[in-house]
Order: structure tokens, then C-alpha cells, then sequence
């Protein structure tokens, strides 16, 4: 009665591909969820410390320097953002993948309506860091251990 049969092994093996593509799925929301936290949070704080930033922020009438703050924190949130979608998702590539896959999908087309309002290099450098320094957050998890 102890013994398994080929039935029980194969179930088994689609029982951890089941849990390692939940443990993906829950990576790549808490990914996004992490890097909207975060970059709240680092936008409340420039408004506080940034009272140009703050007075121009509804009309989106940043300066260079405004534009190169807003890439930098997002940049900073989108590492952290893909470091903890790895850590959940226990791999590196995958979970990090799909949180920033998510945010572009998200900011596409917001990013189109306000395409007049920002320089092209804007848009496209924002719009290409979400899946790549998403990417990057989550090669650092466990870097060096492999």
C-alpha cells in the first residue's frame, strides 16, 4: 500500500509546477503592488522636500531636472519592485519579468495621452525601464550564490 504509482508521481510533478507558477503570479502582483507603494511614497516625499516640484506637479510642467527626479525614483522602485517579485516567486526572472510587463502595460497608454506634455526621451526611457530595471531588481536577488 505504501508504494506510488505512476499516477501519483505525475500528479506531483504538476502539483509543483502549480505552486511554482502561483509563486510567479503572487511575485509579479506584489512586484507591481511594491513599486506602487514605493514610488508613492518617494513622490510624497520630493513634494515635501521640492516645493517647485510640487507647485508644477498637476500641470506636469516639469524641468529637466523634475524629469530626471521622477525617472530616478521610479528607476530605484523598479529594482526593488523586481527584487521582491523574485524573492516571492523564489527565480529570477520570470515574476520580475511580468511586474514590469504589467506597469508598461499600465503606463502605455497613459503615456500616449500625455505624449505632447514630456520630451519623446521621456517617454521612451520611462517606458523602457519598467521591464528592464524590473528585470534587474530580479537578477539581484540571491546574486552570487549561483
Amino acid at each position: 500500500m505504501g508504494s506510488e504509482t505512476s499516477g501519483d508521481v505525475l500528479n506531483r510533478g504538476n502539483d509543483r509546477k502549480g505552486h511554482r507558477a502561483m509563486r510567479i503570479l503572487l511575485g509579479a502582483i506584489a512586484g507591481v503592488v511594491v513599486w506602487v507603494i514605493a514610488v508613492s511614497i518617494c513622490d510624497v516625499v520630493i513634494r515635501k522636500l521640492w516645493i517647485e516640484y510640487a507647485q508644477v506637479e498637476k500641470s506636469l510642467a516639469f524641468t529637466l531636472p523634475m524629469m530626471i527626479a521622477r525617472l530616478s525614483e521610479s528607476a530605484a522602485c523598479l529594482v526593488l519592485s523586481g527584487f521582491v517579485a523574485a524573492l516571492i516567486a523564489k527565480e529570477r526572472i520570470k515574476a520580475a519579468a511580468g511586474a514590469g510587463i504589467v506597469l508598461l502595460a499600465f503606463f502605455l497608454p497613459f503615456h500616449i495621452s500625455i505624449w505632447n506634455k514630456f520630451p519623446p526621451w521621456y517617454h521612451l526611457v520611462f517606458l523602457t525601464s519598467l521591464p528592464l530595471l524590473s528585470l534587474a531588481g530580479g537578477y539581484l536577488w540571491r546574486f552570487g550564490e549561483e
